[in-house]
């Protein structure tokens, strides 16, 4: 014998919202060598100046290591907002 349970019913049973939206987020860490330490401080202001204002979700570090002028920019969000921090960063690296 088999039993089965609606949906509808399940999501009463736990208390778990019918047909809850999917989220989808992205984990980045972009690596850049050879950056200066002021070339990495605009990099920082730019992209931390763009989230500025507006809720976003993201959460972006940086790590610089000035030694070797090796900058990692880490990026945890969602995919649209992740995808702009990047093209971000990608703009000011190409400069």
């Amino acid at each position: 014998m088999q039993y089965r349970i609606a949906k509808e019913d399940l999501a009463a049973f736990t208390g778990a919202p019918l047909g809850a939206p999917r989220r989808a987020e992205a984990s980045s860490i972009v690596q850049i060598d050879g950056i200066a330490r002021g070339d990495m401080d605009r990099v920082s202001t730019m992209v931390l100046g763009s989230l500025a204002g507006r809720p976003h979700g993201l959460h972006v570090e940086f790590v610089y290591d000035e030694e070797r002028e090796h900058l990692k920019v880490i990026v945890l969000g969602g995919l649209e907002d992740s995808a702009q921090v990047l093209r971000i960063v990608d703009a000011l690296v190409r400069e």
